[in-house]
């Protein structure tokens, strides 16, 4: 029951185990079908749980001059979790940054007229997957952290690895052919695949990981882990 286990190897998982009910996925020309039914299933089963091994820590670096950024390729901005810090540019603290720019501070900064403070105070999202940051920084160095969720990969090349259990992905999407197949054992490896999710999911939560919560609110009400940040000159 490995994480990391290569695309093309569930593909081969998936043949050996689907072959007990339904030879008809051997043949090669299935194979677009059965990488469909992997990603799918894959992605569903990602999305369905939080899985404490998918949590990750990204930092970005800001620039002189720039108000707009992407967020790290790897994180899920809808799965950001607790507050987003900074450290300031050759600094050693970590400060919390609000969440939430409006106009009260472009009237302080005007961003529009790239006026630039010393150090960023809040940020906020933006379209096409950015993030805003506020006053524009004036000096580049400055360092934002984020904890989130991972984003599912996208299995492409047979090199690729899934970074979820490989028999919890397999089992559900024999179990989608042998119901679509109608086979009639096809109860039974959808009551394996829902067993397994069940072991998996108790032992996510009984091994004493922490079970990180999505916060929306990540303003300076937020009601997370208390956290002792250092006081920030003004």
């Amino acid at each position: 029951m490995p994480r990391g286990t290569q695309f093309g190897e569930l593909i081969n998982m998936f043949r050996d185990e689907a072959g007990h009910a339904n030879s008809r996925v051997l043949g090669q020309n299935q194979l677009d079908s059965i990488k469909a039914i992997l990603r799918r299933t894959y992605r569903r089963l990602h999305a369905d749980f939080n899985w404490p091994f998918l949590y990750i820590r990204r930092d970005e670096i800001l620039q002189a001059g720039e108000r707009y950024y992407s967020f790290p390729a790897e994180l899920d901005q809808d799965k950001i979790v607790g507050r987003v810090v900074i450290k300031e540019a050759g600094g050693d603290q970590w400060y919390p940054l609000k969440y939430g720019i409006d106009y009260v501070n472009y009237n302080s900064f005007d961003s529009d007229a790239n006026e630039r403070g010393d150090y960023p105070y809040a940020w906020d999202m933006y379209e096409d997957d950015q993030f805003e940051v506020w006053p524009v920084p004036e000096t580049t160095g400055h360092i934002m952290r984020f904890n989130g969720k991972r984003r599912p990969k996208d299995l492409i090349n047979e090199n690729d690895t899934v970074d979820l259990d490989d028999d919890l992905v397999i089992l559900y999407a024999v179990a989608e052919i042998a119901a679509r197949s109608k086979m009639p054992d096809a109860d039974i490896k959808l009551q394996l695949a829902r067993q397994h999710y069940m072991r998996l999911k108790a032992n996510s939560v009984n091994s004493g990981t922490v079970n990180m919560k999505v916060s929306k609110d990540r303003g300076p009400d937020y009601k997370g882990i208390d956290i002792k940040f250092a006081e920030r000159r003004s």
